[in-house]
């Protein structure tokens, strides 16, 4: 399901940028990534636009608009905010960068514009032109892609985008009339091409082995672990999650044709997707980690949140709806994590392109659970929605994520 019309949030709050560059600093560094200079805060004020058009897909229930919890809806305002400034206020004539030349660029037809942002790294390119660009240009641009070779695996709608081509670089395009024309081009290489060891200790050792040979592993901790498998055909990915299943990995589950998520007994959460180009992509996050484990791994009966499997499994809980909360779930999860190896990390400029998408991608999350509306929903949707926003805040103030 998608929601329809316009949303417009005004706002102020306070974020650390540097005097120098302009550049947005984690709250952790005294100090800018980019250029080095001695940060201060400062106030900004933001008005932040999201409209969505007919035939976008969008993974949430039409619903009106309601205040979530206070943390919830605290780190999803900071979290517009920075988008926000990197979007709107600018001339973006004084920033303009030429289209960009490099080994990646090269897979990608030209626009023949200059463009409001370039990131650039080995394995990803992100582009914003923002040059009046019409829907006329835009689906030119998508047809010149399909020429490109991106037609694997592809997913299209209105003012979007997505495919593989036939080396597995994913690319994708988001079209975006109500933001002076703007196309965001995103490009990925592809995460199969090297070889997979499955690991022989650690969570890992929970799963199934999937047996392939290409893939990688991008992060082994003690806490959590992901991987990516190649070579999985839909038939293939469909038999590994019943595989999990068996393992016991059946609590509180949710699953549809290309997702999987549930726990097991001990409460370690698991998620497994099918992400196109024979591709799998499974995690698995501890128990530990999880919103039980809180005050220094005792767990505080007072913040636990109740079990309603029971509800989730029956037939009163919309699947549109849960397939939101769940994705929102499944979201924080991805991004407490990143954000605790980026205030951790002592080169911080070589993650600032998976920063700045971690931002857009939150606040394009953010519209679609502040659409929710708790008046709409019944009594089964309510119990799932409150037990999912708990957890998430639970989660975000035992690791005590700053942006």
């Amino acid at each position: 399901m998608r929601s329809q019309g316009k949303t417009k949030r005004k706002g102020c709050c306070s974020v650390k940028v540097c005097n120098s560059c302009g550049a947005q600093v984690p709250d952790s560094s005294s100090s800018c990534p980019i250029c080095g200079s001695v940060v201060a805060q400062q106030e900004a004020r933001f008005v932040y636009e999201q409209s969505n058009t007919a035939g976008t897909p969008q993974p949430e229930v039409v619903r009106k608009k309601r205040k979530l919890p206070k943390i919830v809806m605290g780190v999803i305002v900071l979290l517009v905010v920075m988008f926000a400034l990197s979007t709107c206020g600018e001339d973006s004539s004084a920033s303009a960068e030429p289209w960009p030349t490099g080994p990646l660029a090269q897979m990608l037809p030209s626009m023949d514009r200059e463009c409001a942002s370039v990131f650039e790294m080995d394995d990803s390119l992100s582009i914003r032109v923002e040059d009046n660009v019409s829907k006329a240009d835009y689906d030119d641009y998508v047809a010149k892609c399909k020429e490109r070779g991106f037609v694997v695996d592809a997913q299209e709608a209105s003012e979007s985008y997505r495919a593989y081509n036939a080396e597995g670089y994913l690319l994708e395009l988001a079209y975006h009339s109500f933001d002076k024309g703007q196309i965001d081009i995103d490009l990925e290489a592809s995460k199969v091409s090297g070889a997979l060891v499955w690991p022989t200790s650690g969570l890992a050792t929970l799963l199934p082995d999937p047996g392939k040979s290409k893939g990688m592993v991008s992060s082994d901790s003690s806490d959590y672990f992901e991987a990516y498998v190649g070579e999985m055909s839909l038939e293939e990915y469909s038999a590994y999650v019943d595989a999990c299943i068996e393992l016991g990995f059946d609590v509180d589950y949710s699953k549809n044709d290309e997702s999987y998520q549930a726990s097991d007994a001990s409460g370690n959460s698991l998620r497994v997707e099918y992400e196109g180009f024979q591709t799998m992509r499974v995690s698995i996050q501890a128990v530990e980690s999880s919103s039980d484990s809180l005050n220094g791994g005792v767990v505080d009966d007072s913040q636990t949140t109740p079990d309603v499997s029971a509800q989730t499994d029956s037939e009163g809980i919309d699947p549109a709806f849960k397939e939101a909360l769940d994705s929102y779930e499944s979201f924080m999860d991805g991004y407490i994590q990143f954000m605790q190896a980026y205030n951790e990390s002592t080169d911080t400029a070589s993650l600032l392109t998976e920063y700045t998408k971690w931002m857009s991608d939150y606040a394009d999350m953010a519209c679609k659970i502040d659409a929710i509306n708790q008046d709409d929903l019944n009594s089964e949707e309510l119990a799932y929605y409150t037990e999912v926003t708990g957890r998430v805040s639970a989660k975000l103030a035992e690791a005590a994520v700053t942006v």
